[in-house]
């Protein structure tokens, strides 16, 4: 059995993800009583994926191939009990970077250069608000 803290959060976010190959990718990502969906416009055409609170799965469409799978859930966490700098730490090497407000949100920055070079590096805030 789990425990979910409920954080009743509900927005939506513009989202661009840049490869160092020079690609790009941009989509939204909603929000709602710590539940996710993102869409992401892929080269291979939109991909949506599904999180929910508390669930050991994510959900992944390919509406235009009309595929869907599970994934195990290793990646998203959806509320505040887990030490994200430390789970970054596992996939690579971590170097905060500040601090900025977003959208009246302050939020920490931090980069991280993945162990498994061909994931090569992210940047990404985090709000302990949100």
């Amino acid at each position: 059995m789990y425990e979910v803290n409920y954080v009743i959060t509900t927005f939506s976010a513009d989202m661009n993800i840049q490869s160092a190959a020079g690609g790009e990718m941009a989509g939204r990502v909603f929000f709602k009583d710590n539940s996710l969906r993102r869409e992401l416009e892929t080269p291979v055409g939109k991909q949506v994926s599904i999180t929910e609170a508390g669930a050991d799965l994510m959900y992944v469409l390919l509406p235009g191939q009309k595929i869907y799978t599970e994934v195990t859930n290793s990646q998203v966490t959806l509320d505040e009990k887990e030490d994200l700098e430390a789970k970054f730490s596992r996939e690579g090497r971590v170097t905060r970077k500040g601090t900025e407000t977003i959208e009246g949100y302050e939020c920490d920055i931090f980069h991280i250069a993945y162990n498994d070079p061909s994931l090569g590096e992210s940047t990404v805030w985090i709000s302990k608000d949100l």
